[in-house]
């Protein structure tokens, strides 16, 4: 038996639940805007499962960063000394110790002997942030700011740290030790070979946890 069809509106055949007609009978009736509206919703939370309209890092359009996950991402994006001590100084005592790692670990990337780190204020206050914030550094932080600092030292000018700081950087290496990676151990071997004031600071028994890590 032939079926009736509408061609002038979209349509959707389905079941009559609500009548009295014989249960072979169908009826044709307009997709619901509520219908519509729900595949909507279900391809946009598609989208979004795979990272569809979002940023790379996750993030919803227009979705601002704000605090240290702000200066963080303005600190990866400085191509020149200037801009991430300008940061420093600026917003130093918003700093946490993630931002204060990604500055020496930026800064050594950029920075070249003509920036005069040893003469800049800017620098020593970094200097004073990494004292302060380090207990709070992770393996990873705290072996990329070794690191970082041993290059700035022997490659861009900036002179040796002072032993308080060295001090206190190797106190966060003996406490992250353990949970450093094979690459964070190198990192760390390698700014002790350019920072003499830090490698003053290892105790007998710190490097033979070091070697051991």
């Amino acid at each position: 038996r032939a079926l009736a069809t509408t061609a002038t509106t979209p349509s959707t055949t389905t079941r009559d639940l609500t009548s009295d007609a014989p249960s072979s009978s169908w009826c044709t009736v307009r997709a619901s805007p509520f219908v519509a509206s729900s595949r909507g919703f279900a391809a946009a939370g598609a989208q979004r499962a795979q990272g569809g309209r979002l940023g790379g890092d996750g993030r919803q359009p227009g979705k601002r960063l704000w605090g240290p996950a702000l200066v963080n991402e303005e600190l990866k994006a400085a191509r020149r000394a200037d801009e991430i001590l300008s940061i420093v100084a600026d917003r130093g005592e918003r700093l946490d110790s993630v931002n204060v790692a990604t500055a020496v670990n930026r800064l050594y990337k950029v920075a070249n002997a003509r920036d005069n780190l040893r003469g800049d204020p800017r620098y020593a206050r970094l200097l004073e942030l990494v004292r302060r914030l380090c207990r709070a550094f992770r393996a990873r932080e705290v072996a990329n700011v070794v690191h970082g600092l041993g290059v700035l030292c022997a490659d861009r000018g900036a002179g040796d740290v002072d032993a308080e700081t060295a001090g206190e950087v190797m106190l966060a290496v003996e406490r992250e030790i353990d949970s450093m990676n094979p690459q964070a151990i190198a990192n760390v071997y390698n700014g002790l070979t350019k920072l003499p004031a830090a490698a003053a600071a290892m105790s007998p028994e710190r490097w033979r946890r070091l070697s051991e890590a």
